[in-house]
């Protein structure tokens, strides 16, 4: 199935949602099927960019819930975090910001308790970008700067 998990992402890649679409649903199978939950929270996230990135929010957003769900049951806290910061971007999308920054805070919360600097740039940038929109302006400066330092401490 790895074969299949990589077309499915090299159809993202090139913008072919519904292709990729049907290639992560093969997957899901198989990792449901397996009873790995740590590959059905990888994929749904996957699903939920997919759906994300071809308009559909309310789908992401269930498949990002789904994924957070198995990332949870997984005890992959990296992941749930990873999965977080997508759905606040989603959530972002749909006008619901109270609810974006709330999910963004959380993955902050675990990037922090983790120590991953990598993480930690994600979880500010994600913030930078709420912020962006919404105001006020010097919290998106602070976020900004934030995810420019923990990147650079990352490598990233």
């Amino acid at each position: 199935m790895n074969l299949v998990a990589e077309l499915a992402r090299v159809r993202s890649r090139l913008g072919d949602y519904t292709g990729a679409l049907d290639l992560w649903q093969r997957v899901l199978v198989d990792a449901t099927g397996a009873d790995d939950v740590a590959r059905v929270a990888s994929v749904e996230r996957s699903i939920g960019l997919a759906r994300y990135w071809s308009g559909a929010f309310e789908d992401a957003l269930a498949h990002y819930d789904a994924a957070i769900a198995a990332a949870r049951a997984a005890h992959d806290r990296t992941l749930e975090a990873r999965i977080l910061i997508a759905k606040a971007s989603a959530l972002q999308a749909t006008g619901k910001t109270v609810e974006s920054s709330a999910e963004i805070e959380l993955a902050l919360s675990i990037a922090t308790e983790l120590g991953d600097a990598g993480l930690l740039a994600r979880a500010h940038r994600a913030m930078l970008l709420l912020y962006v929109w919404t105001g006020p302006a010097e919290k998106a400066r602070k976020h900004g700067a934030h995810a420019v330092e923990f990147a650079e401490a990352s490598g990233q």
